[in-house]
């Protein structure tokens, strides 16, 4: 809706007309209102004294009075757009429900999910594992399908948690919802690959804070301190025999394993140079060399390379390739 002033001024023989259009155009209403009140300066002036300066001097004085003018009327011209009537918002909270005693949260709780409120509820309520060491008998069914929903065991788990916990990188402003719950989260969704959407009505808990802790903290943590320490492919002679073994029995002796090049599209080249990124799939790509096993386990992942270069190029810097065959 159209607020502000309007004012107008004879300059040179030209009608001028200034508007200040909308409120939210602070910058412009604020220009506006300078301009306005120097034309109404303008006007009180005699214009015996205008009309005999140079037109350089005419502009340099009307640039001059605009810049002292807007000092001076900026203040006014926000407190009149503030002033300006606003069409009315509200929204209604998503949890704003009643709890066993009939109460209804207010304020922020009405927007918090209940993480604790949850079929979890089990596993969050777990202890330390010294506790389990002198009682190993409670919780004892809880802990045994600790394993099979989290896809490893609770004192591995516990372990974890505790590293991950006295890390300054891991520490975060707001600790509304506790890191445990956060970390148990992430391994759920890892071993169960649905989407965020799943694991909000799993957990109870925002998909977006999920979604952002999972990678902007999880992921960047398991990469520095535990992937180098627990993925690695087969260095030794007698691992590669245990490769070799499944493939042996049915009839291909001496193969390992399988590698093939994946290409993912990818829009990060620099312009100039799509032609460099541009294989067989006709889009720009960047190409992995994957190696998987007889049970099509992935062992290996090779650096990116362009997604021109041919396989045959590819295979020469697989580190696989070069360390074990």
């Amino acid at each position: 809706m159209p607020v502000g002033v309007e004012a107008a001024a004879v300059s040179n023989g030209h009608h001028t007309r200034v508007r200040y259009v909308r409120r939210r155009d602070t910058a412009f209403a604020r220009f506006a209102g300078a301009t306005c009140r120097l034309f109404q300066t303008l006007r009180t002036n005699t214009w015996t004294t205008w009309t005999a300066l140079h037109p350089a001097r005419r502009r340099a004085r009307v640039r001059t009075r605009i810049r002292v003018q807007y000092r001076h009327s900026a203040r006014r011209v926000v407190l009149s757009a503030d002033a300006a009537p606003r069409r009315l918002f509200t929204r209604t909270a998503r949890h704003r429900r009643e709890d066993e005693d009939g109460n209804v949260p207010i304020g922020n709780a009405a927007w918090f999910r209940k993480w604790n409120v949850t079929s979890y509820e089990e596993y969050y309520a777990l202890r330390e594992l010294s506790f389990y060491v002198e009682h190993p008998c409670v919780d004892e069914l809880p802990r045994n399908d600790f394993a099979r929903k989290f896809r490893l065991p609770y004192e591995t788990f516990y372990a974890l948690y505790e590293e991950m916990k006295h890390d300054d990188f891991m520490r975060e402003r707001s600790m509304a919802v506790p890191m445990k719950i956060k970390l148990l989260a992430s391994l759920r969704y890892l071993a169960l690959g649905v989407p965020w959407d799943a694991m909000e009505d799993i957990v109870n808990v925002s998909r977006r804070t999920l979604r952002t802790w999972f990678y902007k903290k999880f992921l960047p943590w398991m990469m520095k301190h535990k992937y180098h320490e627990h993925v690695q492919y087969p260095t030794t002679s007698d691992e590669v025999a245990v490769l070799m073994d499944p493939w042996t029995r049915a009839g291909f002796p001496g193969c390992i394993a399988c590698v093939d090049g994946v290409h993912i599209p990818w829009g990060g080249y620099r312009a100039g140079r799509k032609y460099m990124y541009v294989g067989k799939e006709g889009v720009p790509t960047l190409g992995f060399n994957v190696t998987i096993d007889y049970d099509g386990r992935i062992i290996f992942c090779s650096d990116r390379q362009r997604g021109s270069v041919n396989d045959k190029t590819a295979i020469k810097f697989d580190e696989l390739n070069c360390d074990v065959l």
